[in-house]
């Protein structure tokens, strides 16, 4: 099954592959997880394959398989979820692709895809699946008989295979030189992965900026109406000063390409520069970006360059200039 589904550019919509994780309680019965991932990650759904067993690995790790020629780790979505049951002949395995590389899932069952509103996906602020994994759900999404969650699957990877981790090396900071006005700046963040919240935030402080952390889109469109209102009305506060924002694409209320669209048909924050910051870094994704008006489009794992991009788009100079 290949999934091939494109949406328009800043449309505020998504379309979710919905699939399940099952477990059985200590009275035998089985209880059903509803789950999904956003489409424009998805390049496959298959059949389980026979993995061939590493040894050493993580826990959640079934082994590697032969995906058209390229070997691919298969991770076990359960066991990394803290679930204990065995998987059927329904079994499937949904191929993935971020971080510009292919990791395959392994779940109970594929059900249909959805088109949804980002307006229909909730912060899971109360939601808590322990195992120490909460902050592996980044949305929820009600329907009339269950509710979805949607999986951080990047920070999965992240921390089955910390070789895929993105992280800004201390010299890479250092190699721009010294910062002539970054403390005077100040930098709005959007990204509903706390992971990731955390890294932009020690990356651009560690430059010198000033950040500022919003969770969602709808949030910071909100700080920035309210900054384009204090400007109007001449009473802008050094602390709602916004000079740059750097936003994830997939988030609840509000995904980035329509933060950015609605930024860009206001007069005041169309003055904005925008980047986009995505996990998925193919050319579709950077088409939407400009057609919405990005100022700058990074993958995350191309994270290193952010501070130079930044500097650019503001006009900053460092001593390595001069």
């Amino acid at each position: 099954m290949k999934t091939k589904i494109l949406l328009e550019s800043g449309t505020n919509e998504l379309e979710i592959v919905e699939f399940q994780i099952r477990e059985t309680d200590s009275d035998g019965q089985e209880i059903i997880g509803y789950y999904g991932v956003n489409v424009a990650k998805v390049r496959e759904i298959i059949r389980c394959p026979q993995p061939t067993i590493i040894p050493h690995t993580h826990p959640a790790i079934e082994g590697v398989f032969n995906f058209r020629g390229r070997v691919m780790t298969l991770v076990n979505l359960g066991k990394w979820l803290g679930k204990q049951q065995d998987y059927t002949k329904t079994a499937r395995v949904i191929v993935m692709e971020f971080y510009n590389v292919l990791n395959g899932f392994l779940v109970h069952a594929v059900s249909r895809i959805h088109r949804v509103s980002w307006e229909q996906v909730d912060s899971p602020d109360s939601m808590r699946l322990g195992m120490g994994h909460e902050e592996s759900i980044v949305g929820t999404i009600r329907f009339e008989n269950r509710i979805v969650m949607l999986i951080d699957f990047e920070k999965i990877v992240s921390e089955i295979n910390p070789n895929l981790s993105i992280s800004v090396p201390e010299q890479a900071i250092e190699d721009l030189g010294e910062n002539v006005g970054r403390e005077q700046l100040n930098i709005l963040i959007v990204d509903d992965s706390a992971m990731i919240r955390r890294l932009l935030n020690d990356t651009l402080t560690r430059a010198g900026f000033n950040v500022i952390i919003s969770n969602n889109g709808q949030d910071a469109y909100q700080k920035l109406v309210f900054y384009a209102e204090c400007l109007r009305e001449n009473t802008l506060k050094t602390q709602d000063k916004v000079d740059l924002v750097v936003t994830d694409i997939e988030m609840p209320q509000m995904d980035g390409l329509h933060l950015v669209k609605r930024m860009k048909g206001d007069d005041i924050l169309q003055k904005l520069p925008v980047i986009l910051f995505s996990s998925m870094g193919g050319a579709e994704n950077r088409l939407k970006a400009k057609r919405v008006g990005a100022d700058g489009f990074i993958s995350k794992p191309e994270i290193s360059i952010l501070i130079s991009i930044v500097d650019n788009l503001l006009g900053i100079a460092t001593e390595e200039d001069k």
